[in-house]
């Protein structure tokens, strides 16, 4: 990194003293030279660190948005037992459920399917690692009326934990 040169024309012109101080000295510089190098590597990582985070608060910004606002009803249930984690406006007023409803509640619960079987047969067919795309499923909204919609789903895994990320587009209402 660097170099330090101390010369002399006198032969044997260092004590063994003067030599243990340069040594010193020499020590210190290389490692202050090398803290300094260290020093901008982290600052380069902490700038790219913090231009990521920039970035997927905007990303994160943009799909929650895209969540909240698509007219399909978009949910995000718990494989395991069907509680909803996140459910969109869209799905509120499709369904006629409110959020004080879905809130610690299942798809299972609520009677949504109006065949369960239907259910265990999406979450089958997700976790053989295939996804569902477009399949026409009936629904019961909350006032009892059916709702045959084109169902798509797939899983995503968040927090160690496996979920459900499905769209539901109505076919038709009746």
């Amino acid at each position: 990194v660097g170099v330090v040169q101390v010369l002399s024309g006198h032969p044997n012109a260092y004590v063994p003293r003067d030599l243990q101080f340069l040594e010193s000295l020499a020590l210190h510089v290389s490692t202050a030279l090398a803290n300094a190098h260290l020093f901008a590597e982290v600052q380069n990582e902490l700038a790219e660190r913090k231009q990521a985070e920039a970035a997927l608060i905007d990303s994160e910004a943009k799909f929650s948005m895209a969540f909240k606002t698509s007219p399909y009803a978009i949910t995000i249930t718990r494989v395991a037992d069907g509680l909803f984690i996140e459910v969109n406006d869209a799905f509120y007023a499709m369904t006629g459920f409110t959020r004080d409803e879905t809130a610690n509640n299942a798809s299972i619960g609520l009677g949504l399917w109006v065949d369960g079987a239907d259910r265990n047969r999406v979450v089958k067919e997700l976790l053989s690692g295939r996804t569902v795309v477009g399949q026409e499923f009936n629904f019961k909204k909350k006032n009892g009326d059916r709702l045959i919609g084109l169902f798509s789903a797939q899983l995503i895994h968040l927090k160690n934990e496996t979920y459900i990320l499905s769209y539901l587009l109505p076919a038709s209402l009746g």
